[in-house]
């Protein structure tokens, strides 16, 4: 089976000749297209230990993940699932027990995967940023939101829709480095059960049960745009947003939401340059998750 999924703005082709996926995969967003994709993903039945590099092995914990002789690896031990990337080629190969990547280990497939996309497809002019992106059709610009994993970027996304922005990315980011435009694969919203009952969503598919349920949302049918300002979601607390006007204090703050989001060296060197340039050119808003985060947000957008 191939299988044509987007993910940010590119198409990932997944090869599965062995049929070695137990699932439909509706995580994904399938790509109708005859363009055999910007990246080639080929599933593997998995060989123990000859498919993980030592050196590797040394490592411990659920996710292994680093960099070894010119390949990026990830490596999901407790489901022996092992994701090797060769940037050069533009090609992932996933060595996986039959039956592995199932409805319950498809999520932290599905984010081991979208490294390795990132790690492919950056370079020096496209830089790929950890991120969710709101279009605002009345200015014609977008809002990056930043922030580490439960800071809130899918609450303050989910708000600013309410205002009749659209959706440009849920967590991913695609810049053209030269033109300073950004771009994403915008209508899903990927969200927890608690976000599900905290705003009553009627309309949802589970992709991870008790981990992530998926949404639909405005998507933006434009596939670029400028910054117009920065929000850093930056969790539950009683003070109100606020603008940050210590530049390099935010430059900090927006680099912290890189951690871990994996790009080659020269990837990571324009990613620093982006981020000054922001915190030194746009307003970055510091955004906290409470009662008064929506009133915030209307002041942040002028409604």
């Amino acid at each position: 089976m191939n299988y044509k999924y987007k993910i940010g703005n590119h198409c990932v082709q997944i090869v599965d000749e062995l049929g070695l996926l137990d699932l439909d995969f509706d995580f994904f967003e399938l790509v109708d297209s005859v363009n055999k994709g910007d990246v080639i993903c080929v599933m593997n039945p998995f060989d123990g230990c000859a498919c993980i590099p030592k050196g590797l092995l040394e490592m411990h914990g659920k996710l292994i993940e680093g960099h070894l002789r010119g390949k990026f690896y990830s490596i999901l031990v407790n489901r022996k699932i092992v994701i090797e990337s060769d940037k050069k080629e533009k090609h992932i190969n996933v060595y996986v027990d039959k039956g592995s990547i199932n409805i319950m280990s498809v999520y932290s497939f599905f984010v081991c995967l979208k490294k390795h996309v990132v790690y492919i497809l950056s370079n020096k002019g496209n830089a790929i940023l950890h991120g969710a992106l709101v279009y605002d059709p009345r200015r014609m610009g977008a809002y990056m939101i930043l922030g580490g994993s439960g800071g809130g970027k899918s609450t303050i996304s989910w708000m600013l829709l309410q205002y009749g922005l659209e959706l440009l990315s849920d967590d991913m980011v695609f810049m053209d480095v030269d033109r300073g435009e950004i771009c994403g694969g915008g209508g899903y919203l990927y969200v927890t059960k608690d976000f599900v009952e905290r705003f009553n969503i009627k309309e949802y598919t589970i992709v991870n049960p008790g981990r992530k349920n998926r949404i639909t949302v405005n998507d933006c049918e434009k596939s670029n745009a400028q910054i117009l300002s920065v929000i850093l979601a930056s969790g539950v607390s009683d003070e109100n947003g606020l603008i940050v006007s210590d530049s390099e204090t935010v430059y900090e703050e927006m680099m912290n939401t890189q951690k871990g989001w994996i790009g080659s060296d020269c990837n990571m060197e324009t990613v620093k340059s982006i981020m000054r340039r922001l915190a030194f050119n746009v307003n970055v808003y510091k955004v906290f998750l409470n009662s008064g985060t929506a009133h915030d947000l209307r002041n942040i957008i002028h409604v």
